[in-house]
């Protein structure tokens, strides 16, 4: 057993013994030969869901949507990268059924994610794949959603060499990884953006934003703009949810942007959002930065939280922003 859990790893191995079905047993031949523009060579799928990935403490479960939470007195919720179930769960949840409550869904990952038969995979490194693969980091909507659907061919083309299935990775509870083969068709491979369009096409009143941020990094202001936006242009009865894929780090600065977002609109100013005040295509090209150290958050505030002038007052964020969310909240 190797380190990261597999049996006799050994990417660079061009030759194996194969089952009666052509398809070879060891994940790392299977990701050595691998050749499509995504699913290239010394990649896996790994599994967004793995045992220990709810958060214990969190007091309400959802199946298939780990680490559903509700920020209490606000429309706006956190979750994991959920199933397809888990996201009807979710909107059941919220009360966004067919004909119900509007809701605006925010997709913060900026990893390709697939869905394959139903459940969220993400494209990993073999010799890493609990790491999100660093070349992504600070890439915009357009490329990302351009990848999954090459992502998707990809793995069309690479099952069809295998009588139709997909090898992919899980997780087990200790930490282990074991591979599975998945059967796939067309129709049993969507992307993030397919699932929600499905969705939307099925009744369900939902919008679907992708807004990539880096794990471990702070949004820049063009991340916090285009939130900002699409929070302050939705109807008031707007539900607001947030996911990145264990619905933690991301999906807390998502959920937080939107409570200062909707405690401006209820409680202080209103917004006014001008046309060409946020150029979505500049805000998904721009990466997010900071790590998230003590140094770099001193930064992050001293360049963010300042006094606006007059002007930018009506449609800006500042101090005053900080001293009414504390004024409401204490």
């Amino acid at each position: 057993m190797g380190a990261l859990g597999y049996a006799s790893l050994k990417p660079s191995l061009t030759k194996s013994v194969e089952s009666a079905d052509r398809r070879p047993h060891e994940v790392g031949v299977v990701a050595a030969m691998r050749s499509g523009e995504v699913l290239g060579s010394q990649t896996v799928l790994k599994s967004d869901h793995c045992p220990g990935c709810q958060n214990v403490s969190l007091p309400e479960r959802v199946e298939g949507a780990p680490n559903f939470r509700e920020v209490p007195g606000f429309p706006v919720f956190g979750v994991a990268n959920p199933t397809i179930d888990g996201i009807r769960s979710v909107l059941q949840r919220i009360g966004s059924s067919k004909g119900g409550r509007p809701v605006f869904w925010h997709n913060m990952r900026e990893e390709p994610v697939v869905y394959i038969n139903g459940k969220p995979f993400v494209l990993r490194e073999v010799e890493r794949p609990y790491k999100n693969m660093l070349e992504y980091s600070g890439i915009d909507r357009e490329r990302v959603e351009r990848m999954e659907a090459r992502l998707k061919e990809d793995i069309l083309r690479e099952a069809e060499s295998y009588e139709g299935a997909i090898m992919v990775i899980h997780e087990t509870k200790d930490g282990q990884i074991f591979d599975a083969w998945e059967h796939v068709n067309s129709d049993s491979i969507q992307t993030p953006l397919e699932v929600f369009k499905s969705l939307e096409d099925d009744g369900f009143p939902i919008k679907y934003a992708r807004v990539p941020i880096t794990d471990g990094k702070a949004p820049k202001s063009s991340d916090f703009d285009r939130l900002a936006a699409n929070i302050a242009s939705a109807s008031k009865d707007t539900a607001f949810v947030f996911n990145c894929q264990m619905g933690r780090g991301r999906t807390t600065t998502g959920t937080v942007i939107a409570c200062l977002v909707k405690l401006r609109i209820d409680y202080g100013r209103p917004i006014k959002v001008l046309p060409g005040d946020v150029n979505h295509e500049q805000a998904d090209g721009s990466s997010s930065s900071g790590e998230e150290s003590g140094s770099d958050a001193t930064r992050l505030t001293s360049s963010t939280v300042k006094v606006r002038t007059k002007n930018e007052q009506g449609r800006a964020f500042g101090i005053d922003d900080i001293l009414l969310l504390w004024k409401i909240t204490r």
